[in-house]
C-alpha cells in the first residue's frame, strides 16, 4: 500500500493527563521515600523512651510499633485489640501481688526515679521459704517481693528504666504492647503447633517436679558415683501439651513426671525456629533497650514449662532479659554477694555453680551456711519481661503452665570478685 499523506494533528487530551498522573505519582513517591530516611535518622539520633523517639505517651493498652530489625520503637502507635487485652489479662492475676513488708521505703509498683539504697530489699532465705514453700502453687496476697516494676505504657518510667538497666539493678516490665500481642498468638495452641509442625524436641524430664542442672564432668573418673537427676525425652508441642495439660488439673504434682520443652531460635537458620524473631523483634542482636550488646548474640531461648517444675538456684556469666508469654512463674532471687551463702555444688562437679540445698525440704535448710542466705521473690506472669544483671542468682517455680523465652546480651564484671572469691572464677 502507498504510504498515506495525511498529516498527523495533535495527541489527545488523555495522552497528556496520563503523563501528568505519571510524573505526580514519581513525585509523591520520591518524597515519601526522602520522609522515610529522614524518619529513621531521627529514630537512630535518639534512645529508647526518650521524648524525642515517641510522638506521643500512650497509655497501657496502646502498640508501639518495632522495625522487624529489632531497632527503636518508631513513632506509629495504634491500639491494642480487645482481644488482645481479655486474652492476655485472663492469664494474669486478678490483683496485685503486695510485699509482705509495709515499711519498705519504696513502691514496688512503681520504680522511684533514683534507685533506693540498698535496693533491691533482701529477706532471710527462710523467713521467705517458710511463708511461702516452692513445693506450693497457690500464690498468697504477700510476698517477699524487693523488685520495682516499670510500666513500659508510660514514656517517663521508660526513662527510669534505662537508668536501672545501667547500674546494673534488677527490674521487671509490665504492659509492653508487643509482648502483650505476641502472648495472646502463642496462647492459642493451634499457632504453636503449627509453627512447630509436629518436629520433635528435646525435653529434659523428671520423675518428680525437680530439675536440677547437671552435665558429664569433663574428666572422666571424677564423680563416678553422680546419678543423673534427669533424663533427655524427644516429644513433638502437642504430645508436651497435653503431658502438661494432665498436671494442670493437680493439686499436687511434685511426685508426678514432668517434661521441660526446649525450644531454641536462630534468626540466621530457618531450621532453627527463625519465626521466634517476627514475634519478638527486640531480640533480634541490633542495640535496642532489649538487647545491649548485639556482638554477643547467643540466640533466644524458649522453655515451656509444666505446673510444679523447680530449676535449682544458679547463677549465669551474661545479662538476661526473660519474659513470659504464658502463665505464672515464681523467681527467687539473691544478689552475687550471696554466693558463700548459697551452699553451691564446686566447679567441676555435674551440677557446678547450683545450689545443694533442696529449697522445698526444710530438713535441708540448715546446712553449712545456707541460714544466712539473703533472697527476695517476685512472680512474673503473661506479658511481663524481667531484667537479671551478670551473675545474679535465680531460683525458678512454674506456678502453671507456662511459656518463657529469654536471650542475652553482653557480660558485666563488676561482681567476678566477689565469685571469685566464692570459688568460682571467670
Amino acid at each position: 500500500r502507498r504510504p498515506s499523506n495525511r498529516i498527523m494533528g495533535p495527541p489527545p487530551l488523555n495522552f497528556f493527563a496520563t503523563i501528568v498522573l505519571f510524573a505526580l505519582a514519581i513525585f509523591t513517591l520520591a518524597v515519601f521515600g526522602a520522609y522515610r530516611t529522614l524518619e529513621s535518622i531521627e529514630s537512630d539520633s535518639h534512645p529508647v523512651g526518650s521524648s524525642a523517639s515517641i510522638s506521643m505517651q500512650p497509655t497501657p493498652r496502646h502498640r508501639q510499633e518495632v522495625s522487624p530489625s529489632g531497632g527503636q520503637e518508631a513513632s506509629t502507635i495504634s491500639v491494642l485489640s480487645n482481644s488482645t487485652i481479655a486474652t492476655v489479662e485472663a492469664m494474669r492475676l486478678p490483683n496485685e501481688i503486695e510485699t509482705v513488708d509495709e515499711t519498705l521505703p519504696y513502691n514496688i509498683h512503681k520504680c522511684p526515679p533514683e534507685i533506693p539504697a540498698g535496693y533491691p530489699r533482701q529477706w532471710n532465705v527462710i523467713d521467705v521459704l517458710s511463708h511461702w514453700n516452692p513445693d506450693d502453687m497457690n500464690i498468697p496476697d504477700k510476698i517477699h517481693q524487693g523488685f520495682c516494676e516499670i510500666d513500659w505504657s508510660n514514656a517517663e518510667e521508660r526513662k527510669i528504666a534505662e537508668k536501672y538497666r545501667e547500674a546494673e539493678m534488677p527490674f521487671v516490665v509490665r504492659n509492653h504492647p508487643t509482648i502483650w500481642e505476641t502472648a495472646e498468638r502463642w496462647s492459642d495452641r493451634s499457632y504453636l503447633s503449627r509453627r512447630l509442625k509436629n518436629k520433635k524436641a528435646r525435653n529434659e524430664h523428671a520423675m518428680g517436679n525437680q530439675m536440677p542442672y547437671w552435665k558429664q564432668p569433663k574428666v572422666r573418673g571424677i564423680y563416678k558415683d553422680f546419678v543423673p537427676p534427669t533424663d533427655n525425652v524427644d516429644l513433638t508441642f502437642d504430645e508436651w501439651y497435653e503431658k502438661s495439660l494432665e498436671l494442670e488439673k493437680l493439686e499436687d504434682p511434685i511426685h508426678t513426671e514432668h517434661y521441660y520443652f526446649r525450644l531454641n531460635a536462630d534468626y540466621r537458620k530457618e531450621k532453627k525456629n527463625s519465626w521466634v524473631f517476627e514475634d519478638l523483634p527486640f531480640f533480634y542482636p541490633k542495640k535496642n533497650f532489649f538487647f545491649v550488646e548485639p556482638d554477643d548474640y547467643r540466640g533466644v531461648n524458649c522453655r515451656l514449662g509444666a505446673k510444679g517444675i523447680i530449676a535449682h538456684a544458679h547463677y549465669d556469666l551474661s545479662r538476661n532479659f526473660i519474659l513470659l508469654l504464658k502463665g505464672q512463674k515464681r523467681y527467687i532471687l539473691a544478689h552475687p554477694n550471696q554466693c558463700s551463702n548459697l551452699e553451691l555444688y564446686p566447679p567441676g562437679h555435674p551440677s557446678g555453680r547450683h545450689c545443694s540445698v533442696n529449697w522445698s525440704n526444710e530438713t535441708e535448710w540448715q546446712q553449712g551456711n545456707f541460714p544466712k542466705a539473703q533472697v527476695n521473690e517476685v512472680v512474673i506472669q503473661a506479658g511481663d519481661i524481667m531484667y537479671l544483671p551478670t551473675a545474679w542468682f535465680h531460683f525458678i517455680v512454674s506456678l502453671n503452665m507456662n511459656y518463657q523465652c529469654n536471650a542475652r546480651s553482653g557480660i558485666t564484671k563488676e561482681n567476678f570478685g566477689t565469685l571469685e572469691e566464692c570459688g568460682f572464677p571467670y
